[in-house]
């Protein structure tokens, strides 16, 4: 027997490189796809009402233009004459695409998820791609672990299987590729110009997707390579760009950053960023609190201990990132992507908006980085022996995160389902009191809608949607006292509130009406 003949019965066949990858991309698209088909049960739900189901703009090809020249609630129904509020969106490119949908489907909701599901793999697939680059070759195989984790994430649903959290994984999608664009000439020997301008297009798009992808820019900054101060900023020209034209045409649309309420509410927000940061991490990895969340009833209650703990932790991370620098270098780039994100969400933290999944989808991005970051520099230090059951510990963390994705999927299937997981898994908080206590309140169920309301105004008696609606529910069903109550109180905590405004003239309607009148 020759030594050829030795080598091929000992070893086993290799795999081609591309036979490898090609494997890697099958099964993130499994867990992609597989967790979630189930959503193409499921309807119209919270924003998607207003802008697709009841909504005219989104419906037809000639209103595109006017997607780039107006806020994006410009969509809504009933809401295109309201004024712009302090905090406003712009997001063009998200518009577009939904108006796209609306071709295939109409007011039928399987294009729209299928959009969405399209979204989500691809995030996945350039994700993984990035995680190669980011660890290198000589780990690269853990790349795929960390995709797999952005895949089966359950929090990451919210933005995913939602159809109107679709700018997150749209921003998502166009700032990877952007990096990956730039990536093809930060290292190639010499610039790429072609590849830098197709990084800021994209960077743009992303922009335009939903503004908070402008929080990634000091993890591009930050890429980990052998680059001085200068010649970072210099390759960061394209994105810097891109950048400034999209604020330009949004100051220009919205007549200003729209980004604050205010001195006091930015102050607010920023002493409640690193809590948000850390209950970002928590829920991305042990996500137990797997439903809709309003963070104004959750933040509002933290003391001001907390807070500087919270603050004092933070510092203490990025001190340790920059600390690590060198032996370490992609932790400060996935701490950058995570935290810069979520910034600008803090703002979201001191008002009655609801959300929370989405809005982890992007920075959920830097988790995987950092998780496949510690995994390459800790496997030195694994035993051979205990490789195996690693991974089947790892496996079935990845059945766990699975089975939650696929339950939380289906509480999408309608409003009624939405709510009441809500109310179910978090009685303590008003959400799924609240909403659905809304929701009989449009169907004109005042019976069943008013208690609900009641208990949600009761929890967090600061969110300011459930006053009007409740003052009008009580005078429907007779309840003049309590009609009274809720006018004269919300006239007061919330005097430019429409509801509110609606529920005092109608109220002062109802006690000038004559006796004898119906």
């Amino acid at each position: 027997m020759t030594d050829d003949d030795a080598r091929t019965h000992d070893e086993p066949p290799r795999v081609s490189g591309q036979q490898s990858s090609l494997r890697v991309v099958v099964v993130l698209l499994l867990l992609a796809f597989v967790p979630t088909l189930h959503r193409y049960a499921n309807g119209f739900v919270w924003d998607d009402i207003t802008t697709i189901a009841r909504g005219e703009t989104l419906h037809h090809l000639r209103s595109i233009p006017s997607l780039f020249t107006h806020r994006t609630m410009f969509v809504s129904q009933g809401a295109a004459d309201e004024a712009i509020t302090p905090v406003d969106t712009y997001r063009p490119v998200t518009l577009t695409t939904f108006v796209i949908d609306s071709q295939f489907s109409g007011r039928r909701p399987w294009a729209y998820h299928t959009t969405n599901l399209l979204l989500h793999a691809a995030a996945t697939l350039l994700l993984w791609r990035t995680l190669r680059h980011l660890v290198g070759k000589g780990a690269e195989a853990l790349a795929p672990w960390g995709a797999a984790f952005f895949a089966l994430s359950p929090q990451l649903a919210e933005g995913h299987v939602w159809i109107n959290g679709r700018s997150d994984p749209l921003c998502t999608v166009f700032g990877l590729a952007a990096l990956l664009c730039a990536l093809r000439s930060w290292t190639a020997p010499s610039p790429r110009p072609r590849w830098l301008v197709a990084a800021g297009a994209l960077f743009l798009l992303g922009l335009g997707s939903k503004e908070v992808l402008v929080g990634v820019l000091p993890a591009l900054f930050f890429w980990p390579d052998q680059r001085t101060l200068r010649e970072r900023a210099t390759r960061m020209t394209p994105f810097f760009i891109a950048t400034a034209c999209y604020f330009a045409v949004r100051i220009t649309v919205l007549g200003g950053v729209r980004a604050s309420y205010g001195a006091a509410q930015t102050r607010y927000s920023l002493a409640r960023l690193a809590v948000l940061w850390f209950d970002a991490m928590r829920e991305l990895l042990m996500p137990m609190h797997v439903h809709l969340r309003m963070m104004l009833e959750t933040y509002g209650r933290i003391s001001a201990l907390w807070l500087a703990l919270a603050w004092l932790g933070a510092a203490g991370l990025l001190v340790l990132a920059f600390a690590l620098r060198a032996r370490l270098p992609q932790l400060r780039f996935a701490l950058l992507w995570f935290a810069g994100p979520l910034a600008p969400v803090a703002v979201i933290a001191s008002i009655d908006w609801m959300g929370f999944g989405r809005y982890l989808y992007l920075p959920a991005v830097g988790v995987a980085a950092l998780l496949v970051s510690l995994a390459a520099a800790a496997r030195v230090y694994v035993p051979q022996r205990s490789v195996v059951l690693v991974r089947l510990l790892v496996g079935a963390y990845f059945v766990l995160l699975a089975v939650k994705l696929a339950a939380w999927t289906a509480d999408f299937r309608s409003e009624d389902t939405l709510y009441g997981a809500a109310m179910q898994d978090a009685p303590e908080t008003s959400v799924g009191y609240g909403y659905l206590g809304l929701l009989y309140f449009e169907r004109d169920d005042c019976a069943r809608g008013l208690p609900l309301l009641l208990r949600a105004r009761e929890i967090t008696p600061v969110a300011q949607r459930y006053w009007g609606p409740l003052g009008r529910c009580a005078l429907r069903l007779g309840d003049l006292r309590e009609a009274a109550r809720t006018a004269q109180a919300g006239s007061r905590r919330f005097p430019t509130d429409p509801q509110v405004r609606v529920l005092v003239q109608e109220f002062r309607q109802r006690v000038q009406r004559p006796s004898g009148a119906r």
